[in-house]
């Protein structure tokens, strides 16, 4: 999704776009031709999972049962993507990937709908079963529980230093509390770190900054 952008659809656009300046559609990512549609999918950013999982794409294939393992490389302003394999696939005819999620425990979780088919005119008139949903945890061998801190009773500068946590979930929960917080002490931290580190931990303070209220035409 790109904001503002006029996304490339399966049927002809309805008269001229509405912004004068727009160049035309933003194209869909380049990938092989495979048979399937996935509507959802992420990025893998936890620290749980081996590191040939990183920075992968993972998205879900209700129609064929599956769930899919892609790479995820640059292409000029957008993307492009190659399957690699297919980590969950199954039998059996009821598996219905529909939802994909990384969980804080940096495990992947997949929601099943568990139906013999994906047809929304039956699901629109309710026919559907409605009891045999199950949910599916995606984690690496030998992985032990794993308990979530209340990451809101930690002060504003311990909560700095998990900006560059490897698992992208404990640096998005960061985020939101700091933009609740807007505590100005932490602004010359914030700046000392954009000022000494590079890649995703100076980006993740210069996000940290705008969010606290520091970031201004000076800075």
């Amino acid at each position: 999704y790109v904001q503002g952008g006029y996304l490339r659809k399966g049927f002809s656009k309805h008269g001229p776009l509405s912004n004068p300046y727009s160049f035309g559609f933003f194209e869909a990512m380049k990938h092989h031709n495979v048979p399937r549609f996935t509507h959802m999918f992420i990025l893998y950013a936890g620290s749980a999972l081996p590191s040939r999982y990183h920075g992968k794409l993972f998205g879900v294939e209700p129609l064929q049962g599956r769930v899919v393992q892609s790479d995820f490389q640059p292409d000029r302003s957008s993307y492009q993507t190659k399957d690699i394999n297919r980590p969950i696939s199954t039998s059996d005819r009821h598996f219905r990937p529909v939802s994909i999620k990384v969980g804080p425990d940096g495990a992947i979780y997949v929601a099943d709908m568990y139906e013999p088919q994906i047809s929304h005119r039956e699901h629109f008139s309710g026919q559907i079963e409605k009891n045999n949903g199950r949910i599916y945890r995606l984690q690496a061998k030998g992985a032990k529980p794993h308990r979530v801190p209340d990451l809101s009773l930690l002060s504003s500068r311990e909560l700095v230093a998990l900006l560059d946590h490897p698992n992208k979930w404990y640096r998005q929960i960061t985020q939101r509390l700091l933009a609740d917080r807007k505590d100005r002490s932490i602004i010359p931290l914030l700046k000392r770190k954009i000022s000494e580190e590079t890649g995703q931990i100076a980006l993740e303070c210069l996000w940290a900054l705008y969010v606290t209220g520091g970031f201004n035409d000076a800075v």
